[in-house]
């Protein structure tokens, strides 16, 4: 019995410090739901589910990319199905026109309808865009983003289904005779045929290229979604606490202090043993 240092005293009280920490990181964990809150909890894990979220957030964003690609691609379709029907109405009335009872006053009629389709051709072109960008009025190139590393991107081209753009090409890929050009006077029957046959599978052509584009995004969005959800898993596994291990700690250690609490009680108890120790001797 020493009556200097209290050394069993000294021990139990820094055991019970450690046993408060344990049950303050515990309670922490609990509490917010997670087993790294601070670097210092796990360096490398803490490095790896932030690289983990960093993944997630970009194929988040490519997702919504995807999805507005596939967005676009269905205006563009309802845009093109309608020039499909204007032209198809006109090639109708080319045919009309070559029935021989139809007087020229029929034939003038026939052409102010066909005049109108023209126009209704240009309205739709013109009008078919996304978030103010012209999908079948250019011919020009883009691309989206469909991914989360560099170089995840698909490059597409728009095309030009105007009137002026539509009808029979040279080598050169110069229009030579347009829908524009369509005249039931000065144009024999075959001619304007092959110039709206040549336009109608422009348009067809381009509906299949979008359509083709469409789908491969719709698989890229599914495959992204799957993608999300399995890094997602492997993050929650790294930083996730497990609720009812910390449960255990927490009672755990809940115990610990009590019995410290206990044997520290003892423990102070040893100096005042050696003082009524002391006070007997005369």
């Amino acid at each position: 019995m020493r009556i200097n240092h209290n050394i069993a005293a000294l021990s139990l009280f820094y055991e019970q410090k450690n046993v408060e920490t344990e049950q303050s990181g515990a309670l922490e964990r609990i509490s917010s739901g997670l087993k790294i809150n601070s670097a210092k909890d796990g360096p490398s894990a803490l490095e790896k589910s932030e690289k983990m979220r960093m993944q997630i957030r970009g194929m988040q964003m490519a997702a919504r990319n995807v999805q507005d690609g596939v967005s676009m691609f269905q205006t563009a379709e309802g845009g093109m199905n309608n020039v499909s029907e204007m032209l198809e109405r006109m090639r109708d009335l080319v045919l009309e026109s070559g029935d021989s009872s139809k007087t020229d006053s029929d034939k003038k009629n026939i052409q102010l309808e066909i005049d109108q389709i023209k126009k209704g051709i240009d309205d739709i072109t013109k009008n078919t865009n996304f978030n103010g960008k012209p999908l079948i009025a250019s011919d020009e190139e883009s691309e989206i983003t469909i991914g989360n590393n560099v170089g995840d991107k698909v490059k597409f081209s728009f095309y030009d289904l105007s009137s002026a753009s539509l009808g029979q090409k040279d080598a050169s890929g110069k229009v030579t005779n347009s829908i524009n050009d369509l005249n039931l006077e000065t144009n024999s029957l075959n001619q304007n045929l092959d110039t709206i046959d040549t336009a109608l599978s422009t348009v067809l052509d381009a509906r299949a290229q979008y359509g083709a584009i469409e789908n491969r995004f719709n698989d890229t969005y599914n495959d992204l979604n799957t993608s999300v959800e399995g890094v997602q898993q492997a993050e929650s596994d790294i930083r996730d606490s497990d609720v009812a291990e910390e449960m255990i700690t927490y009672t755990k250690t809940g115990v610990l202090m009590q019995a410290g609490d206990a044997m520290l009680a003892q423990a102070n108890q040893f100096p005042r043993d050696i003082l009524n120790i002391l006070s007997n001797v005369k």
